[in-house]
């Protein structure tokens, strides 16, 4: 495999380490209970999870016809991160304007 193919798959697999990343926080927002007393907002942190599952999915796709396969190293940190962030969140007041604010600053 060329250095340049092998240099694809990392970008790809990084990309695909920060979109999982993101969709466990619009995960942890589509759940919480402050989203759902604003059901405006619960729709469209519901319509950015979608979008985001559409980007794994493609992500992943196209590693696949690279050559590639997910990096589980990356894949188990991006998981911790999630797993820290999601502890944070449980410790700081946030309102729903603060999360969709966060949402719109990670996209």
């Amino acid at each position: 495999m060329s250095e340049q193919m092998e240099i694809l798959q990392g970008y790809v697999n990084d990309m695909l380490a920060v979109e999982h990343e993101i969709h466990q926080a619009f995960s942890r927002q589509k759940h919480s209970d402050k989203s759902a007393i604003h059901p405006e907002a619960a729709q469209l942190i519901a319509r950015i999870e979608d979008t985001i599952d559409r980007h794994i999915a493609e992500l992943q796709r196209a590693l696949e016809r690279l050559g590639g396969s997910e990096s589980a190293l990356k894949r188990a940190v991006g998981t911790a991160l999630g797993m820290i962030a999601g502890l944070v969140d449980q410790v700081r007041d946030e309102t729903v304007s603060r999360m969709v604010r966060d949402d719109l600053a990670a996209l």
